[in-house]
This record gives C-alpha cells, sequence and structure tokens, in this order.
C-alpha cells in the first residue's frame, strides 16, 4: 500500500511539474507578444502599422489558402501545413 502510494505521488509531481511548465511557457509567450506590441505600436505611425496589419493578414490568408489545398481539405493538416512553413 505504501508503494502505491509512493507511486502516486511521484505520478502527481510529475504531472504538476508538467502542467507549470506549460504555464510558464505560455505565460512566457504572452509577455513577449504584450512586451512586442509595446515597443512596436511606439516607433511606428498609424499608416505604417495598418499597411503592416493589411500585409501580414493577406500572407496568413494566401498560406492557410495553400495549406488546405496541400492536405485536401483537412483542417487538422492543414493546421499542421500552415503553422511549419508560416512560423
Amino acid at each position: 500500500m505504501e508503494n502505491k502510494q509512493l507511486s502516486l505521488n511521484k505520478n502527481l509531481q510529475e504531472m504538476e511539474n508538467k502542467i507549470l511548465n506549460q504555464v510558464m511557457t505560455t505565460s512566457k509567450s504572452i509577455l513577449n507578444a504584450f512586451i512586442f506590441h509595446i515597443i512596436y505600436t511606439t516607433g511606428i505611425n498609424e499608416g505604417r502599422a495598418l499597411d503592416n496589419a493589411r500585409l501580414t493578414k493577406e500572407y496568413r490568408t494566401k498560406g492557410w489558402k495553400e495549406a488546405l489545398k496541400k492536405a485536401k481539405g483537412d483542417e487538422d493538416k492543414a493546421y499542421q501545413y500552415y503553422i511549419s512553413n508560416v512560423f
């Protein structure tokens, strides 16, 4: 019985560590995006920012359509193609 409890505690600790790592990774990504946004918006004029947003949207739309075509309509596969080529 004690061995089962030790094993359970070990498994719970491993799961907790995995979850904490995922939370930290996500938190860092959000923080980096926020910092980028602050720096970007203080150093660029509104017209250029709008133009960049439009161009980015066009680029992503084109990439998604190509990925969807390559995946023959399977959105899950298309997503994998898309993120491997865009990011």
